[in-house]
């Protein structure tokens, strides 16, 4: 897909297009006092507002968007934009139309355009934002998560209460645990489950706390700093022995998670 035909679908300047787990994001800067004339998108959007704000006005209603807002537009919905004094900074997602038919098949999805500004929606859109810039070579994981916990919150299906996890998220945890060196897809454990993806990420978040690609990467930093501990493996050898392509951004991730370098925690463990 060109970039040309991209950025005519959508306006204000664009500063980075990504495409990332079949979605596309669009960083996008819009100048202060802007008003976009009516027009629509051919996809649905998902808009987190990094920063400033800004007035999106539909035929039946009017969207107060701010900074850590959280909004979905359906595709094809004319509209109008109007920019604060501030501007506003954008991560704005694309998404398939295949992803969609997908969603609304766990339950009932809005169908109409919606902002949220509290709760845990805009946590998460932080969280996905950061694994946009970060980029690393788990990012399809994390990302497929975060975007389907997303799309579980704009569900109207309310949250009911589990004692205790249900059998079939003990079985999927159990295979993450089981296959964390290799490549999972949320959607290949949801099949093997026999639930759907976004029931799948919305119960792992609600009952683990975290999403399916950060429950990875714990184990993944758990089992490196047993070997860096009680083995003589080369750091680039643990790499690739938990699960990480390669040693850099082994590196990366161990020194977010730990605060320490492989080599330092090696040489700390061993004193």
């Amino acid at each position: 897909m060109k970039s040309e035909r991209l950025c005519s679908d959508h306006h204000g300047r664009i500063t980075k297009i990504r495409s990332i787990a079949g979605f596309t994001f669009f960083e996008t800067r819009y100048e202060a006092n802007l008003m976009l004339a009516k027009h629509s998108h051919d996809h649905a959007c998902i808009c987190v507002v990094v920063g400033g704000d800004f007035q999106e006005e539909f035929q039946w209603r009017k969207l107060q968007l701010r900074t850590r807002s959280v909004a979905f537009r359906p595709a094809a919905e004319v509209h109008e934009d109007w920019f604060g004094s501030s501007g506003s900074h954008c991560l704005v997602i694309e998404v398939p139309d295949a992803w969609m038919d997908h969603v609304k098949q766990s339950g009932q999805w809005l169908d109409e355009p919606i902002c949220i500004q509290r709760g845990p929606l805009p946590w998460l859109g932080m969280r996905l934002y950061q694994e946009y810039r970060i980029a690393g070579e788990d990012a399809p994981l994390v990302i497929e998560g975060i975007m389907l916990e997303i799309a579980g919150g704009f569900s109207r299906r309310p949250p009911h209460p589990v004692c205790k996890p249900p059998l079939w998220l003990e079985r999927a945890r159990e295979a993450v645990c089981a296959n964390y060196c290799q490549t999972l897809k949320v959607k290949e454990l949801a099949a093997s489950a026999g639930v759907h993806p976004v029931h799948l990420a919305r119960e792992f978040q609600r009952r683990y706390r975290c999403s399916v690609g950060h429950y990875v990467r714990k184990l993944r930093v758990q089992a490196a700093c047993e070997k860096l501990a009680h083995s003589d493996s080369s750091i680039a050898d643990v790499a690739l022995e938990v699960g990480f392509s390669n040693q850099a951004h082994f590196s990366r991730t161990f020194g977010v998670a730990t605060g320490m370098s492989p080599s330092q925690y090696r040489s700390w463990h061993r004193r």
